[in-house]
């Protein structure tokens, strides 16, 4: 069982901002309840995206400005990898979002997705190491694949076969913690 994120974020005097997609957010909101995680005294602020990367590069500014956070978790890419977009673009963005938020002194965790083989074997490697790379290069801890150990598994995504059900909330945060609790330090 997972300690409780809120032993984690009660005894941070900075905020936390979570910086995410969808995905994300429900897996932290299946953990702690919506209400509570959202009334953490201001500590835990969700932005929940469905963005390309371009649009939370364009947002993260403002959002490190007035939360000034000790953490932030990028979970976004996956639009973009759908879309089919240019790989070299989505790789200078998570690039910027990294050191734009370790230029405001937070750390960063980078949360990667993958797209379906059906984009063709080149498209789809270079997607995936687009994110170890900016990973590597900032020295910044990576979740490789957020739907790692499941991503096969078709009771676990809705009809879409894009966003995990529910029940895969525990999946999704079993691949997250082990490389979230270091960033947050010990509970209080």
């Amino acid at each position: 069982m997972h300690q409780s994120i809120h032993q984690y974020v009660a005894r941070r005097s900075r905020a936390i901002l979570v910086f995410l997609g969808t995905l994300a957010f429900l897996t932290l909101t299946a953990v702690a309840g919506p209400d509570s995680i959202l009334t953490s005294a201001g500590k835990l602020t969700l932005v929940p995206s469905s963005a390309s990367l371009a649009g939370g590069k364009a947002r993260l500014p403002t959002l490190l400005s007035t939360h000034r956070p000790a953490a932030v978790i990028i979970e976004l890419g996956g639009n973009d990898g759908l879309r089919g977009g240019d790989v070299k673009a989505m790789r200078a963005n998570l690039d910027a979002m990294v050191t734009m938020a370790q230029q405001g002194g937070a750390k960063v965790l980078l949360i990667g997705m993958r797209v379906p083989p059906n984009y063709g074997p080149s498209y789809t490697r270079d997607f995936a190491a687009a994110y170890t790379s900016v990973a590597e290069a900032h020295k910044v801890p990576l979740v490789p694949f957020f739907f790692e150990g499941f991503g096969e598994r078709n009771e676990m995504f809705q009809s879409d076969r894009i966003h995990p059900t529910a029940a895969a909330q525990p999946l999704l945060l079993d691949n997250v913690w082990p490389q979230l609790v270091p960033l947050l330090g010990k509970p209080k």
